[in-house]
């Protein structure tokens, strides 16, 4: 867990991964030997941060076609989620999934997209 993370969730009481409340404050109902180690800790951090994925409240999914390879179609949550996997711009996605491109151009010669993921 990077130090500034920690910093934040001491500060403003974020909740860490969904799921950690972090205090100064000792919790004087638990007793001592209830705790992790520090090497158990970080193992679990580490474990629930691969395990994890962000919310993001903005995000619709939607479906992307690949018209040259069938294999690389599928349907995403986001456009991050795109653009992690296969590269490209997000605000050109954007234009294409919100309708101000033509319905019939391909982004990069072969992708079309959709908002509809029933596809």
């Amino acid at each position: 867990m990077h130090h500034k993370t920690l910093d934040k969730c001491l500060l403003t009481g974020a909740v860490y991964l969904d799921r950690f409340v972090f205090s100064h404050t000792p919790l004087p109902t638990y007793p001592l030997d209830a705790q992790l180690s520090l090497q158990d800790l970080s193992q679990l951090f580490n474990e629930l941060r691969s395990a994890h994925t962000p919310s993001q409240p903005a995000a619709k999914p939607f479906y992307a076609e690949n018209v040259l390879n069938s294999d690389l179609s599928g349907t995403f949550q986001s456009i991050n989620d795109f653009v992690r996997l296969h590269g490209g711009d997000r605000g050109t996605i954007r234009h294409y999934l919100d309708g101000t491109k033509p319905a019939s151009s391909l982004y990069r010669k072969q992708w079309r997209f959709s908002s509809n993921t029933d596809i």
